[in-house]
């Protein structure tokens, strides 16, 4: 008879969050490792995306930031302009 793998995950989490994991454990009828190692899945899918998401926000922060320069640049040029008019 073959013995079942077994899997060691150590990690720290709230209580709060695994109370909130043991609920959704029994409400799905798994047990709490297997909770457990489905949140830890999930998160471990998440994380390149969030990654991803992080480089997003930051190119437009960025790219805003360039805009606003640009625009007051402008700005000052019309007001020179106008103030020439005058």
């Amino acid at each position: 008879m073959k013995l079942p793998r077994t899997r060691v995950v150590s990690l720290r989490l709230p209580t709060s969050e695994f109370v909130e994991l043991a609920a959704e454990a029994e409400a799905k009828n798994l047990s709490i490792s297997e909770a457990l190692l489905l949140a830890w899945r999930e998160r471990k899918l998440r994380l390149p995306i969030e990654a991803g998401l992080q480089k997003i926000d930051a190119a437009i922060a960025e790219a805003r930031a360039e805009s606003v320069h640009k625009f007051q640049r402008l700005a000052d040029g019309l007001n020179q302009l106008i103030g020439g008019r005058k």
